[in-house]
């Protein structure tokens, strides 16, 4: 954990969230992220993690309260909305006739105005990221990329803008083992930027050995939350034990 996490500040607060989404229903009394922090949500399949994620984004209308850099956010507000970035488990989810750098340029686009900061610098910043991958991307649309080209796109354009708040949705998903462990420095950089990451994910054990704090989702509601050493009983050695306490279910 970043030494400096108990004081940091929040950047993002929800208070009172209810999502209504067919008979699933997703109720969040309160959620505090911590700048400088990396936080994971684990939980079944089901148990409300990507609606989490979503709404954090403002993408899912709801009721209650989301501020990011305690600023009100629903989605809409430009100026806010720069302050986050998404990389999701979808790697369709990019404008498939663009190259990457076509891409990144339109992010850059936004962003600067959003920000008041010069585009060249998002599209140096773009660059540098793209090379701690070792992404050197082709000139051509990104519907002709491989999966794991399109997520080191995505995790490049989601970290343009130095945001506040970045969502991570199974981030090793689609990624060879070398750049797995250059997306994993990438996060953790940002963290010691003064970030605030979420990062949802079925892996109990890179949950234990990645995050700082730990929530865990079950039915739509955090049952449980806190450092990994703070959600182990005695005699329990490892998240997987606590995670099948916590949810009520036998391994």
């Amino acid at each position: 954990m970043n030494s400096n996490s108990s004081r940091a500040r929040y950047a993002l607060s929800m208070r009172h969230v209810a999502v209504r989404r067919g008979a699933f229903n997703m109720d969040i009394k309160a959620l505090q992220l911590r700048a400088g922090e990396i936080s994971c949500v684990v939980g079944a399949n089901g148990s409300g993690k990507t609606s989490l994620l979503l709404t954090m984004l403002g993408l899912l209308p709801h009721d209650g309260l989301c501020r990011i850099d305690g600023m009100y956010y629903d989605g809409t507000q430009p100026r806010v909305k720069a302050r986050t970035g998404f990389i999701p488990d979808d790697p369709d989810l990019l404008f498939e006739e663009l190259t990457a750098r076509e891409q990144w340029a339109v992010t850059s686009s936004v962003v600067a105005r959003a920000r008041s900061i010069e585009k060249v610098e998002c599209m140096a910043r773009a660059e540098s990221i793209a090379a701690q991958l070792s992404f050197e991307p082709p000139a051509k649309p990104m519907r002709d990329y491989s999966h794991g080209m399109r997520r080191k796109a995505q995790i490049v354009n989601a970290l343009i803008g130095k945001p506040s708040v970045l969502i991570v949705d199974e981030l090793r998903n689609g990624l060879d083992p070398i750049a797995i462990t250059q997306a994993e420095q990438l996060l953790r950089d940002e963290r010691d930027r003064g970030a605030a990451i979420m990062a949802a994910t079925h892996d109990l054990w890179w949950a234990e050995r990645f995050a700082d704090y730990i929530y865990v989702m079950n039915n739509g509601k955090i049952v449980a939350e806190g450092s990994c050493a703070q959600l182990l009983k005695s005699g329990e050695l490892h998240l997987e034990a606590a995670f099948y306490r916590l949810i009520g279910a036998g391994q």
